[in-house]
């Protein structure tokens, strides 16, 4: 028979040896990192030598949209893909809102002062973002909490399968290939905006994105609410 104090004991020298490797590991990470030689950034060098033929003065921005901007293409792609796979989640009948709070409760107060405040907030972020940290991304996920908070004061959006909803999704992609297609009767080249309205046409693709980006993130939360525990 097995004594308890050696099975302790036995448990201890296990844990010891797991925290010695961990250890180690982790030194030996660190060693590693601290022996690399600093990388040269060309990349970022690249992107200040050429910024004033994006449009925008943010980095981030001019990559995004305009320097690679058939990556976020693609993105906006896998947006619209996510809000076809979500719709059908959607319950078409009316949903039971009893754990949610009704509209004369605290929440609801607070909400009716954070809404339009995180409203003009996703406004500042869409505008600042061509030459400061911002952008359609942060906008929209903005937009989409202030979903969140209205639905949690059961002041929810219904109907989401209608016509309008499904432009709003599809908005992003729509308009980014409209931007291609008025950029190729100009330049003749695929993804190549013209200079002089390069940056009028990046506030254009983030306008839609945002709302598109807003959207689908709230339709992913009504997707699976009430789903989970």
């Amino acid at each position: 028979m097995i004594d308890a104090h050696d099975n302790t004991s036995l448990k201890n020298r296990y844990v010891f040896i797991i925290i010695m490797a961990i250890s180690m590991l982790a030194g030996w990470v660190i060693y590693a990192l601290l022996q690399t030689p600093a990388p040269q950034n060309i990349m970022y060098d690249l992107v200040q030598a050429n910024i004033q033929q994006s449009g925008v003065t943010n980095p981030v921005t001019a990559v995004l949209l305009n320097f690679r901007a058939y990556d976020t293409l693609i993105e906006f792609a896998v947006f619209f893909c996510v809000s076809i796979a979500s719709l059908p989640y959607i319950d078409a009948g009316v949903s039971d809102h009893s754990h949610l709070e009704t509209q004369d409760g605290p929440l609801f107060s607070l909400v009716k002062v954070l809404a339009p405040l995180t409203i003009l907030l996703a406004g500042y972020t869409l505008w600042v973002g061509s030459f400061k940290p911002g952008g359609a991304f942060q906008a929209g996920a903005l937009l989409a909490g202030c979903g969140l908070l209205l639905s949690l004061s059961n002041v929810g959006v219904t109907r989401m399968n209608g016509f309008w909803w499904r432009s709003i999704f599809s908005m992003s992609l729509i308009f980014f290939i409209l931007v291609i297609g008025f950029s190729y009767i100009h330049s003749h080249t695929f993804l190549m905006y013209p200079t002089k309205l390069s940056g009028r046409l990046i506030l254009f693709i983030e306008f839609a994105a945002t709302f598109s980006v807003a959207a689908t993130l709230y339709l992913c939360y009504l997707s699976v609410r009430g789903k989970v525990s």
